[in-house]
């Protein structure tokens, strides 16, 4: 189902401040999801297996796997935790979990 991932859970509000320790528990952005995807090689390899067929695994950076679900813009439902694609067919999804405080989605 197309949906707006840019709509406030690319990143979080202290995503980017250095402030979060991973992995986390239940990631509340795609950023968060996918660094913690980073810290397991084999989950690493088995995304980019799906998502950048042709690549190495060790050159994929987290910006290009943000950026292929954006262009992606699925996810698997509308509910919490939401299963977003990384890939067109849906093969690899992650899951972004409800801020405590959130009343978006």
């Amino acid at each position: 189902m197309p949906f707006d991932v840019d709509k406030g859970i690319i990143y979080g509000p202290h995503d980017l401040d250095g402030s979060i320790e991973y992995p986390v528990e239940k990631p509340t952005s795609v950023f968060q999801a996918v660094q913690n995807l980073g810290l397991d090689p084999i989950e690493w390899d088995r995304m980019s297996g799906f998502a950048f067929p042709d690549r190495d695994p060790e050159d994929i950076t987290v910006d290009e796997v943000i950026d292929k679900i954006r262009d992606t813009n699925c996810c698997s439902g509308l509910r919490y935790p939401l299963e977003i694609w990384v890939d067109k067919l849906g093969w690899f999804t992650i899951e972004v979990f409800k801020e405590e405080n959130s009343d978006s989605y």
